[in-house]
């Protein structure tokens, strides 16, 4: 019983900028970036070839009880899945500075960034002893391989899921197919400020916003095959300061505000396989404050300490994730917030 993993990964990316050279108080860079990628990643579980039944599966119909053969099963296996996917990315960008004088400087950037992920997803199941009548205490070692795929297929019919078009059956090769097809796109950027009120001192001020391209859980052939672009407001306030040249005092304060974080999730289906599903979390906050100390009484030594706290927060989780194996949540450990019955 082994399994074969493998994935094939090319990409490259451009990028050209502009940027200022000369002394004026006002300094810029701008320029354009392009992503582009190509993944495949065939997955071959349990495979078994001195089972020869999965090499030559067969197909149940569940009005007569008739076996006829399905299309060969070249890797013996119990499950084969494979994704291709291709994601291209281009953004266009620019930055400013401006010194007003020699304490305040202003900083402003902008970015727009658009992506796009397609591509084709193939799944296939074979099963032993899964249908009465087909049980290995009626024909032993010459129990067949029933080829379920369609039956997975038949589970999804009439469900539609954002980022996944409609499953289907291919007749030549067994397997089932679905399409992939996600775009996003933001305006993302940051500003701030700075004041420097003497060579030793800055204070500042920031706000950015953050963007991540949504993306696909492949594994999975049921709900929630895509999920969604994630976005953050972060602000941050902080000063640096020297004294007499040998101590220094940083801190600093963040408040992000995340919507539809991205989030991984080890889900667990009736049958007891576990696989990291990919979820978005509506609202997420997280406050936080960090101290950093540093002391150079000699060239040749330097003490520093460092304290950081940070408080996170899912102020909407925006769905309920149901384990099947605790449905009730009764075990320990359970957690209902945000649930209803």
């Amino acid at each position: 019983d082994t399994t074969y993993f493998q994935e094939k990964d090319t990409f490259y990316s451009h990028e050209i900028d502009f940027t200022s050279t000369n002394d004026s108080p006002l300094q810029w860079i701008g320029g354009a970036y392009y992503y582009h990628e190509r993944y495949d990643q065939p997955v071959s579980a349990g495979v078994m070839p001195n089972q020869t039944q999965l090499a030559n599966p067969f197909l149940v119909s569940f009005v007569t009880g008739a076996l006829t053969p399905a299309p060969a099963n070249p890797e013996s296996a119990i499950s084969t899945s494979d994704t291709q996917l291709t994601y291209t990315s281009w953004a266009a960008f620019g930055h400013v500075d401006y010194k007003f004088s020699d304490e305040w400087k202003a900083h402003l950037g902008l970015r727009y960034t658009d992506d796009h992920k397609y591509g084709i997803q193939y799944w296939r199941f074979e099963e032993f002893g899964v249908i009465p009548g087909f049980l290995p205490s009626s024909f032993g070692a010459a129990t067949p391989a029933l080829d379920i795929t369609g039956a997975a297929i038949a589970a999804s019919l009439g469900k539609s899921f954002a980022g996944a078009g409609p499953a289907r059956l291919n007749p030549i090769t067994g397997n089932g197919e679905r399409d992939r097809d996600e775009k996003g796109n933001a305006w993302t950027g940051d500003a701030g400020i700075d004041w420097t009120p003497d060579p030793d001192t800055l204070v500042y001020g920031k706000y950015s916003r953050g963007y991540k391209a949504g993306g696909f859980t492949t594994f999975t052939i049921g709900a929630n095959p895509e999920t969604g672009k994630e976005t953050v407001d972060a602000f941050e306030v902080g000063a640096k300061k020297t004294f007499a040249r040998v101590f220094r005092l940083n801190a600093a304060a963040i408040y992000y505000n995340y919507k539809n974080d991205q989030i991984p999730l080890s889900v667990q289906n009736a049958q007891g396989l576990i696989s990291s599903q990919l979820f978005n979390l509506k609202s997420v906050h997280i406050t936080g404050v960090e101290l950093e100390g540093l002391w150079q009484p000699t060239d040749d030594l330097t003490l520093s300490a460092q304290y950081a706290h940070l408080n996170a927060e899912v102020d909407d989780p925006g769905a309920c994730f149901e384990d099947t194996i605790d449905p009730g949540a009764v075990l320990p450990g359970a957690n209902t917030s945000g649930c209803v019955n």
